[in-house]
């Protein structure tokens, strides 16, 4: 009688057991497939936004390939699920899918290995537009963005409130084509490890014409920030690697990449680079001029110039850049303008310590804290308020902070770049 009293308990326990894990797996079906949807829409946006960076600096759109986009997308998901960055992935960890950019996109079903990546996480929720515009302030990024190797890109995004991931590969049609087709089996010269069979062999001349099909479609000279553009940030902090590795911010660096199918006789040689502040006239003391020759840790290519101002530009400011090469021995000049990102809420400038700041119950505005060096780049603060009072603050960059003040008026204290700032409600 014990045994039957038993199983007559267990059979309708087991049935709710049942519908419990259905229940449990209808849930992370549903999420699974919510976020599913966000990461194929945050893709969808990067890719209009990308392309209208693009098209701003002059360029050919890139055309969108799902294999890329899926190897992105597995890697944004190792890198969310890990919290990790970078480009690397462990083998046995979960959502492992190649050790490498490369792998993970071969392993797609993508066959050529003239690929690349760019990759960005944060902290907290961080959309796609952001990603690509601070991308773009890191100068290694912002080259594999305005490629002239590449003209389709796949692209993945994971975000929640606690992190986001976005990845960004590259390749080209005309390459990946060329791996499609028998190896290269006649008398010529030929490459090899340019296609998932590292065996493979394509000729150079094809390899050549590759390029060439992607370079003529893009112009002679591309330049960042694009002639007329605005809002472009004040200042450029780090990057991994880092171009300025004893300096910790730095102006937004200017570049200019010369399309090589345009030069056929050799690339142009810079004889002078150099930028003014246009209201005044004034040049901007520079830290750096990078190209091929200086670049330590080796990623810039022959076409590829940048120009690091010493200084953070002014907010709100139209600056010009003027440059002078000598291409095919003739001497040519090149010059346009561009406006920095104009602080939209009410600003406060602190050059002193203890600097008291009047402030309005409710009002957001913004402390700005002017770099006093070049290893003047960390964003950390402190804040003391009394009980009853709050703070509200926010980093907007590494020098500026958002503030709103709430609660019972009285007196509170930012501590931000060593300098004390009075808040007085």
């Amino acid at each position: 009688m014990r045994k039957i009293a038993i199983s007559i308990v267990l059979k309708p326990m087991i049935a709710s057991l049942d519908r419990l894990m259905q229940f449990v797996q209808s849930v992370v079906l549903i999420s699974f497939l919510i976020l599913s949807f966000v990461a194929n829409a945050e893709a969808v946006n990067a890719f209009d936004y990308l392309n209208k960076i693009r098209k701003a600096a002059g360029m050919q759109p890139f055309s969108y390939n799902e294999q890329l986009a899926m190897a992105a997308q597995n890697h944004a998901n190792y890198l969310h699920i890990h919290r990790l960055g970078g480009h690397g992935e462990r083998s046995g960890k979960r959502g492992f899918t190649g050790s490498t950019h490369m792998e993970r996109i071969i392993n797609t079903g993508y066959l050529s290995r003239l690929t690349g990546e760019n990759v960005s996480y944060h902290t907290g929720i961080k959309g796609p537009k952001d990603s690509i515009d601070g991308l773009m302030g890191a100068i290694y990024h912002r080259f594999a963005f305005l490629s002239f190797r590449h003209d389709e890109v796949g692209i993945g995004s994971m975000q929640t409130p606690a992190y986001s991931t976005h990845v960004y590969n590259f390749g080209s049609k005309q390459k990946n084509q060329l791996c499609q087709q028998a190896s290269f089996n006649q008398p010529g010269q030929y490459k090899y490890s340019v296609c998932a069979d590292e065996r493979f062999r394509i000729a150079n001349r094809d390899l050549d014409q590759a390029e060439y099909l992607i370079g003529k479609n893009n112009p002679e000279i591309v330049v960042w920030p694009a002639d007329q553009s605005e809002d472009i940030p004040p200042a450029f902090y780090e990057e991994d690697p880092d171009p300025l590795p004893n300096h910790d911010v730095s102006g937004y660096p200017v570049s200019i990449q010369f399309n090589p199918t345009a030069f056929p006789g050799g690339l142009p040689v810079i004889k002078r680079f150099e930028i003014y502040r246009v209201h005044d006239n004034q040049p901007m003391q520079t830290v750096l001029q990078l190209d091929a020759n200086n670049d330590k840790s080796r990623k810039f290519r022959p076409n590829e110039h940048a120009l690091f101002p010493l200084h953070r530009f002014d907010w709100g400011t139209e600056y010009r850049v003027e440059v002078d090469y000598i291409a095919a021995q003739k001497q040519e000049s090149l010059s346009w303008v561009f406006t920095t990102q104009k602080m939209l809420l009410p600003m406060v400038t602190i050059t002193d310590n203890n600097q008291v700041v009047r402030v309005k119950q409710g009002e957001k505005f913004a402390i700005y804290v002017p770099p006093r060096g070049v290893r003047d780049g960390k964003g950390a603060y402190q804040s003391r308020f009394p009980r009853g009072m709050k703070l509200d603050i926010q980093i907007y960059d590494n020098h500026t902070l958002y503030v709103t003040v709430t609660g019972r008026p009285g007196k509170a204290t930012i501590t931000f770049h060593g300098l004390d700032i009075r808040l007085v409600m």
